[in-house]
């Protein structure tokens, strides 16, 4: 046995010889690591896009909204996959999140606007700076309180107007969310 032992060893040391593992280094630069380019926060591009309208730069807005829209999807997705993480704890019956749709919000209604039909959302304090996982339960509550109405329509751009509205700047200035089921375009920083 201690023969056996003492031949892989020497095996495995001729192997790691003849194929060396190599490091990889690999550098990275302070943009790639903020997630908002070169801006720290949201509210600093959301300030900094403000400021390209008065100025009329429309090529910088153009290049901020494309940062926004990035950063939204992705912000999307790692809830989505925070969400697959999540279900094996909770109960995934519709009627557990309903339940959980008053944490979030005073109040959600349908109403219809001048530009059309609008999911009306009247947010608490817990969403404003809340963590991923809050927000998430927000969206899943809010999806499974109104998703049965016929007014509910286009999931993937509510949910897009949702995470837009959930960001620092929006929740902290919104305390009503509108909801848009008829929208197939937003402005992912003004979430209009």
């Amino acid at each position: 046995m201690k023969k056996k032992i003492l031949a892989l060893g020497i095996a495995m040391i001729l192997l790691m010889s003849i194929f060396p593992v190599q490091s990889i280094a690999v550098e990275i630069s302070d943009a790639e690591t903020q997630k908002y380019g070169e801006y720290e926060t949201f509210k600093d591009l959301y300030d900094a896009y403000f400021e390209a309208v008065e100025n009329g730069d429309v090529e910088k807005q153009i290049q901020l909204e494309e940062i926004a829209e990035r950063t939204l999807q992705q912000e999307i997705e790692e809830a989505n996959n925070t969400i697959s993480l999540i279900r094996p704890r909770v109960d995934p019956e519709a009627e557990y999140y309903k339940a959980m749709f008053p944490t979030y919000f005073y109040s959600g209604y349908w109403e219809m606007r001048d530009s059309g039909i609008c999911l009306t959302l009247n947010r608490k304090s817990i969403l404003v700076g809340g963590t991923s996982e809050s927000i998430n339960n927000a969206w899943i509550a809010t999806y499974f309180k109104f998703s049965n109405s016929s007014n509910w329509q286009n999931t993937s751009m509510m949910e897009k107007q949702f995470y837009c509205h959930a960001r620092l700047a929006w929740s902290v200035i919104e305390s009503e969310w509108n909801l848009e089921p008829w929208k197939t375009s937003m402005n992912v920083i003004t979430c209009n």
